[in-house]
């Protein structure tokens, strides 16, 4: 019983103070309750009355009763320039704010637009453009906009958000990571824009301020998915790997991840177990892409290189292990490489483990001379570049042939290019059968 007294006595007392709100005095000591009857009077005499309707939007409005404010001011809009005693740049600004409001985008861009042609510094027409012009994807005029806000007003977080947003998609990343740094500063908790900073950071080549936002991120359900790729791929580019795995998985983990990230991770996921030398996951997880997009990148390819390279451990030797186990099938090679020959290896030189040169004296039935091998860590299409740099390299240390080794293959520019030089080219096939030789 006491409850439901307790309940009328709020309603009683809502329905109370929203007449006195009418009855209180304005500060020009005229009754609130009295003009908008006096407006009313006067605007049944005539619709177009502009102080009536200024009276009754401004009352509507202070009120927040938005779509009642938006009437009444987008008819007292065409009037406003004829009366002077009215202010036209407060009606104009008014009208555009009610508007948006009431989810009247398109009026509401047009009603600032106007404003701002009565006042160009006007802080509230700036901002506003600058949020829809950023809504419409139009980011340099976004961005123009909100620069002139962010002048009048250099403290609003949401003007430095927006305009920070509207620069990071400009590719202008020194300025967005300012922008989004002073805008964190009020509002610290804004996952979006911490992103938006972090790939900023990223951008830049920043990777330290980058790493630690994202990995703060990595659980968020918003953006845990792209920023656990992100931070993933910081630290694989670092060779920190497992760490980076560990990136990797808590962004698969996250539930709707978007299909091309979900892609990307599984795909720099198997790139690392390449890396160390696990080619059987990393087979199962180009499988899994191409289940969902069988033409994704070159995972095709990779199946096919590395389905052939998991069945021979020479090859697998040759592409994936330490340097030294690399270097030792690559003398091993070089040795038995002429069948009925003999060959004595005077250098050995590894470059960034990309490839081997290893320079022999080689003895056979017919002839004696230096012969130059270079053996090429790759299973891809090596070009004319490569050659020519051979090439050059032959000729430094005076040997009289050449032998280009790959567990790719050779472009057609390469096989041209060695057409009348005493270089032979040896693809994946012939590096096989040497192995099995060996």
């Amino acid at each position: 019983m006491w409850l439901y007294i307790l309940i009328a006595a709020v309603l009683l007392g809502g329905a109370v103070f929203a007449w006195l709100r009418l009855r209180v005095a304005r500060p020009d000591g005229r009754n609130r309750l009295a003009e908008v009857r006096e407006a009313n009077r006067r605007l049944a005499q005539n619709p177009r009355d502009p102080e009536a309707l200024a009276v009754l939007a401004a009352v509507a409005f202070e009120e927040q009763d938005f779509p009642r404010a938006f009437q009444h001011y987008q008819a007292l809009l065409p009037l406003v320039s004829a009366h002077p005693s009215l202010n036209e740049a407060q009606v104009t600004l008014r009208y555009a704010q009610a508007a948006r409001n009431s989810g009247k985008r398109e009026e509401a861009y047009k009603g600032f637009l106007l404003a701002r042609s009565l006042d160009r510094e006007s802080f509230e027409a700036n901002h506003n453009l600058g949020v829809l012009e950023y809504d419409r994807k139009a980011f340099p005029r976004a961005a123009t906009y909100l620069r002139q806000a962010a002048a009048a007003q250099p403290g609003h977080a949401q003007t430095l958000k927006y305009l920070g947003h509207s620069l990071f998609q400009m590719k202008l990343y020194k300025e967005a990571a300012a922008a989004l740094r002073r805008s964190l500063d009020q509002e610290p908790e804004d996952k979006g824009s911490q992103f938006a900073l972090a790939r900023s950071y990223y951008a830049l080549s920043s990777n330290e301020p980058a790493l630690a936002i994202f990995s703060r991120l990595r659980t968020d359900p918003q953006f845990g998915a792209q920023a656990s790729l992100f931070s993933g791929t910081i630290r694989m580019n670092t060779k920190q790997h497992p760490q980076a795995l560990e990136d990797f998985a808590i962004g698969l983990r996250h539930e709707g991840v978007p299909a091309p990230v979900a892609l990307e991770l599984k795909y720099r996921t198997a790139a690392i177990h390449v890396r160390e030398g696990g080619i059987p996951a990393a087979l199962g997880l180009w499988r899994q892409i191409t289940a969902v997009q069988p033409d994704y990148r070159d995972v095709k390819d990779l199946l096919v290189r590395y389905q052939e390279v998991h069945s021979s451990r020479h090859l697998q030797s040759y592409l994936l292990a330490s340097s030294a186990e690399y270097l030792s099938l690559c003398r091993k090679v070089a040795v038995k490489y002429y069948a009925g020959g003999g060959a004595k290896l005077l250098s050995i030189g590894l470059q960034r483990a990309e490839y081997a040169d290893l320079l022999a004296q080689v003895r056979t039935a017919q002839w004696e001379e230096q012969v130059l091998f270079r053996f090429l860590r790759t299973g891809g299409s090596v070009g004319e570049l490569m050659l020519r740099d051979f090439y050059a390299r032959l000729k430094e240390v005076r040997a009289g042939r050449g032998v280009c080794l790959t567990a790719g293959v050779f472009s057609e520019q390469a096989r041209a290019f060695v057409e009348a030089r005493m270089i032979d080219l040896v693809e994946k096939e012939g590096l096989l059968k040497l192995f099995r030789r060996i």
